[in-house]
């Protein structure tokens, strides 16, 4: 499943003129998943494990086979580490077919819409802050942006001199 035919066919319909590989086609398939499911981390259909090291934070996702996710836009790059599984994954940049064991660099402002067709372990890596080992929160309230809007407000600010 590479191409963004067989990928929209897995998805709730979206608006006619919206591109799938685009932010507009992502937010639109969030929103229709988000009628049909409760919004927010479902971690007994997803668990999550969080594991802290000196100045790393690791957060290991289990995705069941046949399950939709969708990511959240993170503020910078960081490393990817799919352990186990095959999945097929939406970005602006089309859809790709990733399969573990697989290691890679995402960059900055991506957000991504999962299809597993395998049980599928995914481990993402960040950077923190001594202050912030062993608290979620705080490692996400400054890794995550909450919109493409805010992405975009940050970005400004950085290049800003």
């Amino acid at each position: 499943m590479n191409d963004l035919t067989s990928f929209a066919n897995l998805l709730p319909a979206i608006p006619e003129g919206v591109k799938l590989a685009s932010r507009e086609g992502i937010l639109a398939m969030e929103a229709a998943l988000s009628t049909v499911f409760e919004h927010g981390e479902n971690t007994e259909l997803f668990p999550l494990v969080h594991r802290f090291a000196d100045n790393v934070y690791a957060r290991e996702i289990l995705l069941p086979a046949g399950t939709i996710v969708i990511g959240k836009i993170h503020r910078y790059g960081h490393l990817n580490i799919i352990t186990k599984g095959h999945v097929s994954v939406l970005t602006e940049d089309g859809v790709e077919e990733l399969s573990a064991p697989l290691t890679f660099v995402s960059k900055p402002g991506t957000k991504r819409v999962v299809f597993a067709h395998e049980d599928t372990v995914w481990t993402t890596i960040h950077g923190i802050s001594p202050s912030e080992a062993g608290n979620v929160d705080a490692v996400e309230d400054r890794i995550i942006c909450k919109s493409f809007a805010e992405y975009d407000r940050l970005l400004q600010l950085e290049e800003k001199p």
